[in-house]
């Protein structure tokens, strides 16, 4: 018993090895240019007064700009990076899943600042299904009110969305276990997307200027855990013994 449970421990680590080979990342930007690398990026600026530029070693999206990646990116995925929020409360930054560019149908992650009329110290982060029609949509979503205000303007903030193509998780801020889940499989299509929307405190009309600052962003595949390959590594050892016997 011994010997094989030493052996599921060398074939867990062999699976290991492999792993990490697989883990490379999809894609990486650190946006220390004065350009947006037109290879990894499409840009939308539609909207009136929106803009995305780099500078000073990051993103700027301005109003509603927006990228998306070039790229086609199939589930699970990891996606990580930091923003913060320069000058306007009313801001938000959405981190679109599953999309097939700007805007819905998408999975929505939402960092929000905006400041709602009926209570001026609301804040949020949410996950959402958009990928459908408006009335199926589903949510989930943590309130940070002044009592739990975990979003401020000028502050760096990180964040690691896993995409399992069953489930959403988001971790914030460097915590260890997920701040939010949405179990969701609906997809619109394999790109992700990075955006700012202004907003208004009193909900009735855009604010101009606001700006979500961005950078580090990784998009790779998730590793698998340890104890799955061990779980792999058993398996794997239980049958070869029952082909043997």
């Amino acid at each position: 018993m011994r010997n094989f449970i030493l052996s599921a421990l060398l074939l867990a680590s062999a699976y290991l090895s492999c792993s990490l080979s697989r883990a490379d990342s999809l894609l990486t930007d650190s946006f220390d240019g004065n350009i947006v690398d037109a290879t990894k990026w499409i840009v939308n600026t539609s909207v009136p007064g929106s803009s995305v530029s780099a500078a000073d070693g990051s993103l700027n999206l301005r109003n509603r700009g927006v990228i998306t990646t070039v790229g086609e990116y199939s589930s699970p995925l990891q996606i990580e990076g930091r923003f913060k929020f320069l000058n306007n409360e009313t801001s938000n930054f959405y981190i679109g899943l599953r999309t097939l560019g700007f805007g819905q149908p998408m999975i929505g992650v939402k960092f929000e600042m905006q400041a709602e009329p009926w209570n001026s110290e609301l804040r949020q982060i949410s996950i959402t299904d958009q990928t459908g029609p408006q009335n199926t949509w589903v949510e989930n979503v943590l309130i940070l009110n002044n009592s739990n205000r975990l979003i401020s303007i000028d502050t760096w903030y990180n964040f690691k969305v896993l995409d399992s193509g069953s489930e959403v998780s988001v971790y914030f801020n460097g915590s260890t276990d997920p701040t939010l889940t949405l179990a969701t499989t609906g997809s619109a299509g394999s790109r992700v997307s990075f955006s700012n929307r202004e907003g208004a405190a009193a909900g009735s009309s855009i604010s101009d200027g606001g700006v979500t600052r961005f950078d580090y962003v990784t998009i790779s595949i998730p590793e698998p855990s340890a104890l799955s390959l061990l779980a792999i590594g058993l398996g794997g050892l239980a049958m070869m013994r029952r082909r043997r016997s």
